[in-house]
């Protein structure tokens, strides 16, 4: 596989190595990250060697650059105003390093040439499914836990597909890009689908999630085939566990369920809830998709004394206990 490089060059040594330190455990960006405080020892290695990416600081660039073996160079504004030097695209410097990254990304996203990377593990991305045709079940909670507590040892990418996740009242922000342009940058055919990606990625501690559509029209939209492409270009990211937390408006629903290697399933402990349970699994065998039912681990949540408020929090108290005893085989049911 080829090695991209991304360099950082700053005088500003502390700034540099703080910056390089966060590219470098970026899951979804497949870049070797260099960083240089030395204009001279940047000039060298660009001079002899191919830089995909190049960040560069106001104070550090100069007219010369332009002759490196440089794909695309952006300069770290220390004004946000700025948005050329030296005919370089600027990216304001002084603004979260994860911003930094998306506004890279994006812009490297819509580069002419397409830039094919393959995930060596493209057969063992590991699909989790999380559905429940009972509403209110803690569905998104558990789903969110469970990334959380898997992306401490691997890998791991959210995708909420429901209707209405929430999420800009969850997370209290309001999200530039979403999942919406993500499957539009799909259908137009674009190649550049990692970074893309990258540039829209959030993070819930380790956990990457896409933030959600926020209209419903979005996922209703879509269909099977279109979800089935979207999975596909995922499998050339570098992820390794891939949970979705589905809803009723996902087309080919079943399908999708049927590619998870696992599926969990809350439930609530009333009459309503054991009907709908049962109606949903009757419809599975009536449809022939028994094997969804032979992979759903059913999960209870009335043993549960209280949720913590917020997604990061609810690792470490009894949703959190809970899911440790879920993913180390046991029911769940005593904490």
């Amino acid at each position: 596989m080829k090695k991209y490089i991304l360099a950082v060059c700053d005088l500003e040594e502390k700034y540099a190595l703080k910056l390089m330190e966060y590219l470098k455990v970026q899951k979804g960006v497949p870049f070797e990250v260099q960083a240089y405080t030395l204009v001279e020892k940047l000039m060298d290695y660009g001079m002899h060697n191919h830089i995909d990416i190049l960040l560069v600081s106001e104070k550090a660039v100069c007219e010369e650059m332009k002759d490196l073996n440089v794909e695309q160079i952006f300069v770290l504004s220390e004004e946000k105003e700025e948005t050329e030097e030296y005919g370089f695209r600027c990216i304001y410097k002084y603004q979260a390093s994860e911003n930094i990254l998306r506004e890279v990304m994006c812009y490297y996203a819509e580069a002419k040439q397409p830039v094919y990377i393959r995930n060596h593990n493209h057969n063992k991305i590991e699909m989790i499914g999380v559905y429940s045709p009972v509403k209110r079940a803690l569905k998104t909670s558990f789903a969110i836990t469970l990334g959380q507590i898997l992306a401490k040892e691997h890998r791991v990418l959210y995708i909420n597909l429901e209707e209405y996740s929430g999420f800009n009242t969850l997370m209290k922000t309001i999200y530039m890009s979403d999942m919406s342009d993500l499957l539009y940058y799909i259908s137009q055919n674009r190649k550049n689908f990692i970074w893309k990606l990258a540039s829209i990625v959030q993070n819930i501690g380790e956990l990457d999630y896409i933030p959600p559509t926020l209209s419903p029209m979005d996922i209703r939209h879509i269909t099977e085939d279109q979800w089935f492409d979207f999975f596909d270009e995922l499998r050339s990211c570098d992820y390794e566990i891939i949970i979705l937390d589905l809803g009723e408006a996902v087309d080919g629903l079943f399908n999708i369920l049927r590619e998870c290697k696992k599926i969990y399933t809350p439930v609530k402990d009333d009459a309503v809830s054991y009907a709908k349970m049962e109606q949903y699994e009757a419809l599975l065998r009536i449809m022939e998709y028994e094997d969804i039912l032979e992979k759903t681990v059913r999960l209870s949540f009335s043993y549960l004394k209280g949720i913590e408020y917020g997604f990061e929090n609810m690792v470490y108290g009894d949703l959190g206990k809970y899911v440790r005893k879920i993913l180390a085989g046991g029911d769940g049911d005593e904490l």
